[in-house]
Parts: C-alpha cells; sequence; structure tokens
C-alpha cells in the first residue's frame, strides 16, 4: 500500500511541475485554441496550422483534470 501512495504523490507531483505546466504554455490566448507546432527543441511555430484533434484532446485532458480533481488544481484554474 505505501508503493501506491508513493507512485500517486509521484504521479501528482508530474502533472504539476512538468505536464500541465507544459500544456498551459501552449495555449494561444491572442486566437484561442493551441498552438499546432512544436519542434523537436521545443521552438514553437505560433502561425502553424491548427489541428482539430490535437485541440480537442488538449482540451478533453484539462476536462478531465478538473473533473477528476473537483477543480481543486490551480484553485479551479485551468
Amino acid at each position: 500500500m505505501e508503493t501506491l501512495e508513493s507512485m500517486r504523490g509521484e504521479v501528482k507531483t508530474e502533472l504539476l511541475t512538468h505536464i500541465i505546466p507544459f500544456w498551459r504554455a501552449l495555449r494561444d490566448d491572442t486566437y484561442g485554441g493551441y498552438y499546432g507546432w512544436l519542434s523537436y527543441d521545443l521552438a514553437l511555430d505560433q502561425k502553424a496550422e491548427k489541428g482539430c484533434i490535437l485541440n480537442s484532446r488538449i482540451t478533453w485532458f484539462f476536462q478531465c483534470l478538473h473533473g477528476i480533481s473537483k477543480g481543486t488544481f490551480y484553485g479551479g484554474r485551468l
């Protein structure tokens, strides 16, 4: 049981410190949605076309995260 609790803490830490900030940084506040292209060295192309499937998956991720956490991540603001 200790291992499960340890893993839960690690997953939460990874979400809060790496995964969520990474995807939040790709949000396009000017035109909406998320930027459509990022190179392997993390160079962002703000003018690249946006894909419906990618934007849907990112939005779905944040919706699920909000639902699971009952709005507790980032004070309910994702």
